[in-house]
């Protein structure tokens, strides 16, 4: 896949845009485990953004490699969701 439909995704879907940050501080104020699994290409979300979330969630809680996280790197996918629902 090409850079262009993640893009194109990005700009015409306006629920890419919600800022969710609030709602994921009460989640963890409330002591309910918050995990990110994402593709550092599928142009999504920014380095600085994924920064701000793993400061929140904890680096611990947060992947992000790959491109297509759930094809192109499954077994990682698969492993690391493992290691989260121990």
């Amino acid at each position: 896949m090409t850079y262009q439909p993640p893009r194109g995704y990005w700009k015409n879907e306006k629920d890419t845009i919600i800022n969710l940050t609030n709602n994921i501080k009460v989640l963890v104020k409330n002591k309910i485990p918050v995990f990110g699994f994402y593709g550092t290409e599928d142009g999504l979300y920014s380095v600085r953004q994924i920064e701000s979330l793993k400061n929140i969630i904890g680096a611990e809680h947060l992947k992000y490699c790959s491109h297509n996280v759930f094809i192109d790197r499954q077994k990682d996918f698969l492993l690391q969701f493992k290691s989260w629902v121990k």
